[in-house]
C-alpha cells in the first residue's frame, strides 16, 4: 500500500506501469502525482523537486493519452499542466529557503528549466492543436517552440 500523498512513489509506479505496457494504470498513477502536487503549484509552495515530478508526470500522461488512447483533449490538458509547472519554476517560494544569493537562484532556475525541456511540450501541443484544427493555438505553440530553450 502506498502512502496516498507520496508523489514520488506514484511517479515511480507510473513509470513501472508504462514500461510494462499497462498504460491505463500508468495514467492513473501519474494523475495521482498531479492531484497531489497541483495545489502546491497553485499556492507557489511547491519544491523544485516536486515541480520536476509534476512536469514529467504530466508530460508522460500527455504522451500516453495522445499515443495510446487518442484522447487528444485530455492529452492537451496534461501538456498544459506541464507547461504551467515549467512556467512556475521561478515563482515558488522555496527558492528563498535554498539560497539568498540572487545570482545563484537564477542559475539554479535556469538549469532546471533547461533540464526539463519545455520544447518537447511545445512541440507536442503544436501537433495536438493541429490535429484538432485549432489554427490559432497551433500558431501560438509553433512560435513558442521556435523561441524556446
Amino acid at each position: 500500500m502506498i502512502w496516498p500523498e507520496y508523489f514520488r512513489a506514484w511517479y515511480k509506479l507510473g513509470f513501472c506501469f508504462f514500461k510494462l505496457d499497462r498504460v491505463e494504470e500508468a495514467v492513473v498513477a501519474y494523475d495521482c502525482v498531479r492531484r497531489i502536487l497541483e495545489p502546491r503549484l497553485k499556492a507557489k509552495t511547491i519544491q523544485p523537486m516536486e515541480i520536476e515530478h509534476l512536469f514529467l508526470a504530466c508530460r508522460q500522461c500527455g504522451e500516453i493519452l495522445s499515443t495510446f488512447d487518442r484522447d487528444i483533449k485530455r492529452a492537451i490538458q496534461y501538456d498544459l499542466c506541464a507547461e504551467e509547472a515549467w512556467e512556475k519554476i521561478e515563482e515558488t517560494s522555496f527558492w528563498d529557503l535554498m539560497t539568498e544569493d540572487e545570482e545563484e537562484r537564477r542559475v539554479l532556475q535556469k538549469e532546471m528549466k533547461e533540464r526539463l525541456s519545455i520544447r518537447k511540450i511545445y512541440e507536442h501541443l503544436y501537433g495536438l492543436y493541429g490535429l484538432i484544427g485549432d489554427k490559432g493555438k497551433t500558431a501560438q505553440y509553433e512560435k513558442k517552440y521556435n523561441g524556446a530553450y
